[in-house]
This record gives C-alpha cells, sequence and structure tokens, in this order.
C-alpha cells in the first residue's frame, strides 16, 4: 500500500484521535467531512457537492467495508449529523432514506439495529469502527488508483494544494519568503532599467527647457528630495533584504521597500497634479511653496491639497494595478491568484478614480477641456489610452496577461500624453496670472540647443528601448524564487 499525501493522512489521524477520545460525534462530522473533501479532489465544474460525494462512497467507500446502508442514507446522515446535530435529515423526512444510528464502544449494530426495529423507526444501525475502517480502505484505494493515472495525479496534487494548509511558524515564515524572493525575482532585473526613464526625463528638461528645471526645483525641492529617498530606499532594499538571513533584518528592508513603494507614485501623482492646477510662479520665474497648507485651492496653495492628493492616490492605485498584472504575467503558482484576482478589482477602482480626477481637473483647470479641439495629439492619445483600458479588461478576463500588461502600459502612456497635449504649450501654469505662466517658448533654450537636443534624442532614445526590450527578452517567462542565499 502506497503513502498517503500528508494531507490525507492527516484527516485519517485526526478521526483517530477523536474516537480513542471517545468524541464520538466531533468523529463523525471529521470522517463527513473527510469524505467530502476527498470527493472534492475530483469534483467536476459546476457539480453539485452531493453528486461527488455519492460518486465517491459508491465507488471506494462501500466496496471497502461491508456497510448495512447505501450511498444516499449516508449522505442524509451526513446532512443530519453536520447541520443539525441529528439522525434525522430532509430526505429520511421525505421518505428518501433511513435515518442512520451509530453503535459506539461494546454495542454491536446488530443490537441497535433490533432496539430500532422495536421501536418500529425504521433506522439503520451502522458500527461506527467499520464505517471508519471502510473510510480508510476507501482512502488508500482512490490513492493508489490516482496514482496509477499521472492525469488524475495532476489534477488531485493541484486540489490538494488549494486546502488550507496548518504550518509551524518556520514553514509559514518560508512560505512567506519565497513568494517575497518570486516577486523581487520578477522586478528586481528591471528596476535599474526603469531609473533610465527618469534619468532621461531630468536630462532632457535640463537640455531644453532648463528654466522650468530650475523653476520646478525652486519650489519642489523638498519633494524632488523625497522621490530621490524613495527610489534609493526601493534600490537598497531589494539589493540588501537578502545580505542576512535574519528575520528583523528582512522585516526592515521589506517594510522600507513597502514605504518608498507607496509612498514614490502618490509624490509623482501630486507633482503632475501640481503642473496641471498650477504653482504661484512670478516674474521672476520662481516660487515657494509649503508641503501643506490648508489643503484648499488659491493663489498660494501648498504641494499637497485636496486636488493633488486625489491624483496621488489615482496614480497609487494605477501603478499598483499595472503591477498586478505584471505579476500575474511574470509569476505562478499563490502570488500569481493573488495577483490575478487583485487586478481585475484595483482596475475597477481605476475606472471610477479616472472618472473622479478627470472632473476634478475639469473644477481646477478649465482650460485642459477647452484646449481639446484644438489638440490632435490629444485625440490620437486618448484613443489609444482608451484602447489599453479595453486590452486591459479583455485581457484580463481571458487571463491573457501580457495583453492585458500592455494595455495598462497604453494606458498609462496615452494619460499622460493627453494631459500634455491638452496643457500645451503650457508647461507650468502660474495661480498668480496667465503673464507668468512657463511655456515650451519662454523657457526653452535657444534654437540651437533644441537642435542638438533632438539630435542626441533621437540617438538616445532607440538606445534606451533597445535596453528595456533586451532585458524583457533575456529575462522572459515565468520567474522562479532563487534559492535561499542566491539571486533577490
Amino acid at each position: 500500500m502506497s503513502h498517503l499525501d500528508p494531507s490525507l493522512e492527516e484527516i485519517i489521524d485526526g478521526i483517530d484521535v477523536c474516537q480513542k477520545a471517545r468524541l464520538n460525534n466531533s468523529t463523525l462530522i471529521l470522517l463527513y467531512s473527510g469524505i467530502d473533501a476527498v470527493a472534492s479532489l475530483e469534483k467536476l465544474p459546476g457539480e453539485p457537492q452531493r453528486l461527488s460525494f455519492l460518486r465517491w462512497v459508491n465507488s471506494y467507500l462501500l466496496p471497502g467495508k461491508q456497510l448495512p446502508c447505501n450511498a444516499l442514507e449516508l449522505y442524509g446522515a451526513r446532512c443530519g449529523l453536520v447541520h443539525n446535530m441529528a439522525a434525522e435529515s430532509d430526505l429520511s423526512i421525505q421518505g428518501k432514506v433511513r435515518p442512520v444510528v451509530y453503535s459506539f464502544g461494546g454495542a454491536s449494530p446488530i443490537e441497535s439495529q433490533n432496539a430500532s426495529d422495536a421501536l418500529n423507526r425504521g433506522y439503520v444501525a451502522v458500527d461506527s469502527n467499520d464505517l471508519i475502517e471502510a473510510f480508510r480502505i476507501g482512502v488508500h484505494t482512490f490513492w493508489n488508483d490516482v496514482l496509477a493515472s499521472p492525469q488524475r495525479k495532476t489534477i488531485v496534487e493541484q486540489a490538494i494544494g488549494k486546502w488550507l494548509m496548518s504550518l509551524s511558524s518556520e514553514e509559514f515564515d518560508s512560505m512567506v519568503q519565497n513568494e517575497i524572493r518570486e516577486v523581487l525575482g520578477a522586478i528586481g532585473p528591471l528596476w535599474d532599467g526603469n531609473e533610465v526613464w527618469l534619468l532621461a526625463g531630468g536630462g532632457s528638461l535640463f537640455l531644453a527647457f532648463p528654466k522650468v528645471l530650475a523653476s520646478g526645483f525652486s519650489g519642489f525641492y523638498l519633494a524632488m528630495w523625497l522621490v530621490v529617498w524613495c527610489l534609493m530606499a526601493r534600490g537598497i532594499s531589494i539589493e540588501f533584504r537578502s545580505h542576512l538571513q535574519d528575520g528583523l533584518w528582512r522585516r526592515f528592508w521589506d517594510a522600507s521597500f513597502t514605504f518608498a513603494s507607496v509612498l514614490l507614485p502618490v509624490l509623482l501623482g501630486a507633482a503632475l497634479g501640481n503642473v496641471l492646477r498650477g504653482v504661484p510662479v512670478d516674474g521672476s520665474g520662481y516660487f515657494e511653496m509649503a508641503l501643506w497648507t490648508n489643503f484648499r485651492l488659491g493663489p498660494q496653495p501648498g504641494i499637497l491639497d485636496w486636488y493633488t492628493v486625489l491624483i496621488g492616490v489615482f496614480a497609487l492605485v494605477t501603478v499598483t494595478a499595472h503591477g498586478a498584472l505584471f505579476l500575474a504575467w511574470k509569476t505562478e503558482g499563490a502570488v500569481h491568484e493573488r495577483c490575478k484576482g487583485l487586478a481585475l478589482s484595483l482596475w475597477g477602482l481605476v475606472l471610477v478614480l479616472w472618472v473622479v480626477s478627470s472632473y476634478a481637473t475639469s473644477m481646477v483647470n478649465p482650460g485642459i477641456f477647452h484646449n481639446l479641439p484644438k489638440a490632435p495629439l490629444a485625440w490620437v492619445a486618448t484613443l489609444i489610452f482608451l484602447a489599453g483600458l479595453g486590452l486591459v479588461f479583455v485581457g484580463a478576463k481571458r487571463e491573457r496577461f501580457l495583453m492585458a500588461f500592455v494595455g495598462s502600459g497604453a494606458f498609462i502612456l496615452g494619460l499622460l500624453a493627453a494631459s500634455a497635449a491638452c496643457v500645451y504649450p503650457v508647461m507650468l501654469r502660474s495661480t498668480l496670472g496667465p503673464q507668468f505662466d512657463l511655456t515650451a517658448q519662454n523657457a526653452s533654450v535657444g534654437l540651437h540647443g533644441l537642435r542638438t537636443g533632438l539630435v542626441w534624442w533621437l540617438i538616445g532614445f532607440p538606445i534606451a528601448i533597445g535596453y528595456i526590450a533586451f532585458l524583457f527578452r533575456f529575462h522572459r517567462g515565468k520567474v522562479k524564487a532563487a534559492v535561499e542565499g542566491e539571486g533577490y
């Protein structure tokens, strides 16, 4: 007889413990729950629990030991005991089955049956030891049949993997660490490449529009340093967390990574909100802003107010949903299942926040939507992000997560491009008056500088695209958690 799967052994051991302790009701409840659990391992899609119970009992339990009852009577007994702690069930009340009583200890089922007949109640008496032995034999026979069929073995092992397991603290910590390493293995190789775009954006502003960069740093100095520290904390946390196999060390870097990862999109989203809302830049081209004031709009707002916080939250939820699709695409197992379920819920929230943020933007800066009919690039970008949004839901629904991830990227890029096209030529709007706005004309370098920048941009941009494509190509396929002490 082959060894059972540990999860099946645990069910049988639990029944034995309850039986030895003479916990009769607990023994029977656990036994019927065990039949439900084992029968569910090959339950057909949409099949009622009753049918899978009956099929398993007829196939494995009744052939293992002669019992004075049939499968439907055992199902009725299961319903009566598990639901009402009684022998009677809806099936027995309707006269479709006989109620089942049990003999425990020294009482024989024949004596119990005679007593039942004497009372003329129509019960059927079953020896609890025979029932338990029939279950034990049935489980072993079932497992042998499963091992003999590779297809059944795969299906059953996958179903057992979804059962709730009891783990020691060490096993649970090991499982969590494996999942964290799997996530870091997916994002770690691409993190350095993503920094290229931040550097390229800052470099482009410095080269072509130095007044915008200088003005932005004058007012957003604290916020910019927070962004830099968040970027540093994310990179350092990924690299350092596995240097020591110490729980406190890893929890510190995991907490640092989580905090920086949440704060970073909120800050970048709030920065976008400030650009759309406007800042108190004056004739000197510079401005000063507190991190927050009274959270209201006005000529002298803070970096954070109700609108910029809303855009920050929108950015956070959007990139979280984007990341969930990426992990659903790159991982498998428990991480994949959680991200798959999370992605659709998050994108539903993104859709709501997008509508709310668009309405809030129309209140804060009505000129954006007035410019839309005159901005053909904005219409193209709008079509891109709407198409991307459609790809997200279609891909996630069909579990084609690469399609959904590409759609998510198109949504983000299209939305940013549409926003930029609608505010053009203004690059930094002044809340003090349109005469103080920094535009693409009054904030740019000379013609020679722009031409030189365009040449280098045409050289550098394809290189950056090629580098990102190489990274995704090199790290294609599903990721596996690195062995302890290796990788992330």
